[in-house]
């Protein structure tokens, strides 16, 4: 039987926004995308909203309310818990409406990972305590986003001061150097600032989806889900182009993993496809009149492609995949490539598909394999 592991992504665009709070109780800090952080009483690792109340007294969130709708300042109201000074409160934003107290509470609504309005509602329905508006800006799988709750400055050197710099090859120098008659006459003379790496992981640079979703696709389909039908998308378009797996897609086949593949977890998932009839459905019209685009995705064909295997596309649009067992083609109504593809089988391999309006692209691993005059 044919088979093939993917993953898949499609391309687009930014936009400002702002948050304010006033108030002791405040929305401090949320995650539109948790896929393993936080699980809920059904094991589910649904997004989360927490509340901090600032304050040096107890408050009764009875009335107050959560929106994700500007328009619809009640959306959702907090049932009578109460939440202590300098207390913290997570409410699941899940969809499931649960407002048991004293048991988990579930918002009405889902986040989008690709940006949407998030308020906190003081209890007339009409004070807004926290808001992220317009939007808040698009977020990266498992990492929240909020505000800093004690935040201080001690500067230790003027702007602009003179400095002295050297980075040690070991630790001789002890804690010699902090001593005020230390010799620093070697070392490199500058102007501040001076700065050095935290060793923290920033996942936008050090995680392959963070640096997909700071593309901006429209559409970022991970394929990592490991049950259910539906495929989520982490792009701007939000749950508006989520897809859904049909004719049996197997999901949880581990995917590309460290330490051949770095930026992504040690236990990365991906789908499996027959080769015959397995696909993600997407949204309908995604490439129509497209005049540029770019697909790509992770592949790993486990034996031979039969003809006309597609990757990714839209029929009669844009279509990209195994025009036969060892050719990759690049279709559209007004041109198209053909080039082999080079890869031995169960190897994992990243392609992609470009159009910029005067030329087509194909690239394999990152490197220029094909390119044609054409547009769409």
């Amino acid at each position: 039987m044919r088979k093939l592991l993917a993953a898949l992504l499609l391309c687009a665009l930014t936009w400002p926004f702002g948050l304010s709070a006033a108030g002791p109780v405040i929305l401090s800090e949320f995650m539109a995308d948790n896929t393993r952080t936080l699980a809920d009483e059904d094991g589910s690792y649904e997004d989360w909203i927490e509340i901090y109340n600032g304050g040096s007294s107890p408050v009764n969130m009875d009335g107050w309310y959560l929106t994700d709708t500007a328009g619809d300042l009640t959306q959702w109201r907090f049932p009578n818990t109460n939440l202590n000074a300098r207390g913290f409160l997570v409410v699941f934003a899940s969809g499931k409406d649960r407002v048991v107290p004293g048991a988990p509470l579930h918002t009405n609504f889902k986040l989008s990972p690709g940006g949407e309005y998030l308020a906190l509602v003081q209890p007339d329905g009409v004070t807004v305590a926290t808001e992220f508006a317009p939007k808040y800006p698009r977020q990266v799988p498992d990492v929240s986003l909020g505000f800093g709750l004690v935040t201080g400055t001690t500067a230790l050197i003027t702007t602009n001061a003179p400095v002295r710099v050297l980075i040690p090859v070991d630790g001789s120098f002890g804690a010699s150097w902090t001593l005020a008659d230390f010799d620093d006459s070697g070392w490199v003379r500058g102007t501040n600032g001076v700065g050095y790496d935290t060793g923290v992981v920033d996942p936008l640079e050090s995680s392959y989806s963070g640096q997909v979703i700071e593309s901006q696709p429209l559409a970022y389909w991970r394929l990592g889900e490991t049950s259910g039908t539906v495929a989520a998308n982490s792009g701007t378009l939000g749950a508006s182009a989520n897809g859904t797996y049909q004719n049996g897609v197997t999901p949880g086949i581990a995917g590309p993993r460290p330490p051949q593949f770095n930026g992504f977890e040690a236990d990365n998932t991906a789908a499996q496809f027959d080769g015959v009839n397995d696909y993600v459905g997407g949204p309908g019209g995604l490439l129509d009149n497209r005049s540029s685009f770019t697909m790509a995705g992770w592949i790993r064909p486990t034996g031979a492609q039969g003809s006309r295997t597609g990757l990714f596309g839209q029929n009669d649009a844009i279509e990209f995949g195994f025009i036969n067992g060892t050719t990759i083609e690049l279709w559209t109504p007004v041109g198209q490539i053909d080039t082999a593809y080079p890869f031995a089988n169960n190897e994992w391999h990243h392609i992609a598909a470009a159009g910029t309006g005067q030329a087509l692209e194909l690239y394999y691993d990152g490197n220029l394999a094909a390119a044609s005059s054409g547009s769409v």
